[in-house]
């Protein structure tokens, strides 16, 4: 089984981090590299009714384009 590891590297060798820009807050933002994963939901924002869905389909990883916040 895949883990959330698993799943950034595949995504680096897409898009390598480094091609980001200096504010974009790229990367794992919330989570553990090794949890395994069986379900994955893809959005535009995080926003709170994306999260909600995403809990309520039991989804172990959560990929957006955009960052839960630009700056830490």
């Amino acid at each position: 089984m895949m883990t959330v590891g698993d799943i950034i590297r595949i995504m680096e060798t897409i898009a390598p981090s480094f091609l980001a820009e200096d504010w974009d807050n790229s990367g794992l933002q919330i989570g553990q590299h090794d949890r395994q994963v069986k379900k994955v939901c893809v959005a535009l924002d995080p926003l709170p009714e994306v999260i909600s869905d995403a809990c309520n389909r039991q989804t172990d990883l959560l990929i957006t384009h955009h960052p839960c916040c630009f700056l830490p």
